[in-house]
């Protein structure tokens, strides 16, 4: 009887606590350098310069490489916008599709954000990226209102603006 207590309360102590859960985690690290003509087609996320520091090689580091806000000023349409890293990243868990760039001042009550970036083509100094960007209407007070109007953009940036890619494992 005391085993058959004692089994019952282990399997209800088990299957009833969170003390086994566990993070996750699924993204990788390109440096700059390293993105050559077999990364064309790929999903990618942008890493600007400057707070990142990659040393290792090692792509497991993305915690430690990607700083949590680094801006970059590229033309899209011809106009100049305001890109801010906004990064997901924690101590035990980040995950690729949670990442993303946005411009808060995109436009007078508006908020754009670019999820998904494909590189189309490479040259010496620059990536040509395809950006699927969504545009969010805000209202007086700053909350981000649903059904957002998205459009792609294909541009060219500057490997100097850029630190490096994130990609997804």
């Amino acid at each position: 009887m005391k085993i058959l207590f004692f089994l019952s309360f282990t399997f209800s102590f088990l299957f009833s606590s969170n003390l086994f859960g566990q993070g996750g985690w699924n993204i990788g690290y390109l440096p700059i350098d390293s993105v050559g003509l077999s990364d064309i087609g790929r999903d990618v996320k942008l890493d600007f310069a400057g707070n990142t520091k990659f040393s290792s090689g090692n792509s497991n580091q993305v915690r430690t490489i990607v700083s949590p806000q680094d801006t970059a000023k590229i033309l899209i349409n011809e106009e100049e916008v305001e890109l801010v890293e906004v990064r997901n990243i924690h101590s035990d868990w980040g995950f690729y599709n949670e990442q993303y760039l946005e411009c808060e001042s995109y436009s007078t009550n508006q908020t754009l954000r670019v999820y998904h970036t494909v590189i189309e083509d490479l040259k010496e100094g620059s990536i040509k990226f395809r950006l699927y960007v969504e545009v969010y209407p805000r209202n007086k007070k700053g909350k981000l209102y649903n059904n957002p109007k998205r459009w792609c953009w294909s541009l060219w940036i500057e490997k100097e603006k850029l630190s490096g890619l994130m990609i997804e494992n």
